[in-house]
């Protein structure tokens, strides 16, 4: 019931602690309704500290795997609870449906190191190879949106700026073994600021949206990080996810 925690891979713990626990879950070792091990108890089990154990778990109450009630523990959601896939659709293809000409060009494509916070997203370790991509993507030749992605480049390292010109999602389909599953966003509306007012051609303090979007395969692990900035008149999308 407990994990076992290789301290010295490059996955963090936390995301040791989410995988194992998804493991259970999709095995049906742990069935819907089940109730966790307390948080105390799996951190004497593990040795690891109440904040990763804690950030381990809340990862799968983010992505619906689990449920947390105040007072009386953490259980396996039921199905009906669990949207746990999300259809990856290219932009230019959705907007394109409605008459709209998408285009997209690219700023930077180049390897990097990941700082911590990427690399604590993308479960590599700190300073470990990424590949860095800024660009803006434009409908009907407005700026609409200004994307930066960071993808670990042990998983494409083939990646080249050329594939980047057609969909992403199709290329990483098409040059891995895993399909991608689903992924965890967060919007948070802002004032745009200094490069952000610049590169969106729009005045400082105009309303955007920031979205932060974190992408996994069906092997859990995640391939991309994604933070982006749309416009205030950015045209409407609606994202269809699908129940087991």
């Amino acid at each position: 019931m407990f994990p076992r925690i290789d301290k010295h891979s490059y996955i963090p713990a936390y995301i040791q602690i989410k995988d194992h626990f998804l493991r259970l879950i999709e095995t049906n070792v742990l069935k819907p309704g089940d109730q966790l091990p307390p948080e105390h108890e799996i951190v004497r089990e593990t040795g690891l500290s109440r904040m990763t154990v804690r950030q381990g778990i809340q990862k799968l109450v983010q992505m619906g795997y689990l449920t947390a009630h105040r007072g009386l523990g953490t259980f396996v959601a039921h199905k009906s609870e669990n949207v746990d896939t999300m259809a990856f659709t290219s932009l230019s293809k959705k907007l394109s449906s409605y008459n709209q000409i998408v285009t997209s060009e690219i700023n930077i494509f180049e390897e990097r190191k990941a700082s911590k916070e990427i690399s604590d997203v993308l479960g590599i370790a700190e300073g470990g190879a990424i590949w860095y991509l800024d660009r803006v993507r434009s409908i009907n030749g407005i700026i609409s949106l200004h994307e930066i992605s960071y993808l670990p480049k042990d998983l494409f390292p083939t990646l080249t700026k050329k594939a980047l010109a057609n969909s992403k999602y199709k290329w990483v389909q098409d040059n891995t073994s895993n399909a991608i599953l689903f992924s965890e966003k967060s919007y948070i509306p802002l004032l745009a600021k200094g490069d952000i007012s610049k590169i969106l051609c729009i005045e400082e303090n105009t309303p955007v949206i920031k979205a932060c979007i974190t992408s996994y395969l069906d092997n859990h692990r995640a391939f991309e990080y994604n933070v982006i900035h749309y416009r205030p008149d950015y045209p409407h999308h609606t994202l269809q996810s699908y129940r087991n």
